[in-house]
């Protein structure tokens, strides 16, 4: 009724490569990488489950300090050794409430602890408001699944996270990266890194299989997921949302032949905004479809293939912090793309076999980034770029399998 497992490792790396007429000769890189997970996996009672893991790595970077890089003033600064401690934990109970009701409840955490940058190095201030020293989340997931008939099964799973931290530090090498106040971080004006900063996630799925016939089989998933950042200022990404619906169907004409489709359709919205400047709402719709065949000719000879078209828009809504009108906000940019794809298997004998497949796709995209209004994108140096925005690939690939026994 009891299991455990765990791992243990430790790893050296080094490398001496020299970097030019900077670096001090060989790089003298070494970095040290232990890591340790343990698993347990207990049955208490015949309809309780209980599964514990967790998780510790710890790196240390002791690569030898050397002046690798020279800002606008001609002063020089070294590398950055950036030594890190990472913990995660997952705790889940199931239990088998009925023939028909299975539920699960779950508690992850995890923490990562990050080094301040040596004096000797730089990070541009421009680059990004101030960095974290240390993050936790902690999540609870609880999903509830139901055999509702002999051909329908589905279950519903929610969970939210919340992370938060400690200790901003500023991006000041003069000063040696000094730790900073909250009430001081909440004054500077660039954007927070949004892996660092205060963050809530709320996440609802549901998911459901239907088994009509024997021959055919459906399954539906819908997801819904929110995203909220909490940084010191409001510069930044501030919120996400996302949505996706899937259908899934395979149909079994008879003993030798085999069909299969998809669909699927999603949107991702991000908002964010700079503290003095643009506010951006930025939309990504997705829609693809796919279907596709299998069979068999004869015992030797298998064939298939399948295609699928995707259409990606993203969508730009700008705005200013000020209230100004933005007179020309970036066009929508929209890629679509089309695959087919043909294989034909024989077999020679039980151990070997040629394989024969086709494939051809065609995309179409025309993003403003690259030029728009017929003007090219230009480099500081004055040379230009364009994009093709129709483009096509076809391969063709013989392969021949041999089966060791």
């Amino acid at each position: 009724t009891t299991r455990v497992n765990f791992k243990l490792a430790y790893t050296h790396a080094t490398q001496n490569q020299g970097f030019g007429f900077l670096g001090a000769g060989s790089l003298d890189g070494a970095v040290d990488t232990t890591l340790g997970q343990v698993g347990l996996t207990m049955r208490p009672l015949k309809n309780l489950t209980l599964n514990l893991s967790g998780r510790y790595e710890d790196k240390n970077d002791n690569t030898r300090l050397g002046n690798y890089l020279v800002d606008g003033t001609g002063t020089p600064y070294t590398n950055s050794p950036n030594n890190s401690l990472r913990a995660s934990g997952k705790a889940e109970a199931l239990y088998q409430f009925s023939s028909n009701y299975r539920g699960l409840l779950a508690v992850d955490y995890a923490y990562v602890n990050r080094d301040r940058p040596v004096a000797t190095t730089l990070i541009p201030s421009t680059s990004m408001a101030a960095l974290r020293e240390r993050a936790n989340e902690v999540g609870i997931r609880a999903e509830l699944r139901r055999s509702m008939s002999e051909t329908v099964n589905g279950s519903v799973s929610v969970g939210r996270s919340e992370r938060d931290g400690y200790r901003w530090y500023s991006l000041d090498p003069a000063t040696g990266y000094p730790f900073m106040s909250y009430a001081a971080s909440s004054a500077l004006s660039g954007t927070f890194p949004m892996t660092m900063v205060d963050r809530s996630r709320d996440n609802v799925k549901l998911m459901a299989d239907w088994a009509p016939t024997q021959a055919l089989s459906i399954q539906f998933a819908l997801d819904q997921g929110t995203d909220h950042f909490k940084g010191p200022t409001t510069a930044g990404l501030n919120d996400t949302d996302a949505f996706s619906f899937n259908v899934d169907a395979s149909y079994k004409l008879n003993a030798k032949w085999m069909l299969t489709g998809y669909a699927t359709s999603g949107k991702q919205t991000l908002r964010m905004r700079q503290d003095i400047g643009y506010i951006a709402d930025l939309d990504n719709l997705n829609t693809t479809i796919g279907f596709g065949a299998t069979g068999t000719i004869n015992s030797q000879l298998e064939i298939g293939g399948n295609f699928s078209y995707s259409k990606d828009v993203n969508r730009y809504k700008i705005g200013m912090t000020t209230g100004a009108a933005v007179t020309n906000p970036p066009p929508d940019e929209t890629y679509r793309g089309t695959v087919l794809k043909l294989y034909a298997k024989y077999a020679l004998d039980k151990a070997s076999g040629i394989q024969v497949d086709l494939i051809h796709q065609r995309a179409e995209y025309d993003p403003w980034a690259w030029g728009s209004g017929g003007v090219p994108f230009s480099y500081t140096d004055n040379s230009t770029l364009t994009v093709q925005s129709d483009q096509t690939a076809t391969y063709l690939g013989v392969k021949y399998v041999y089966r060791f026994k």
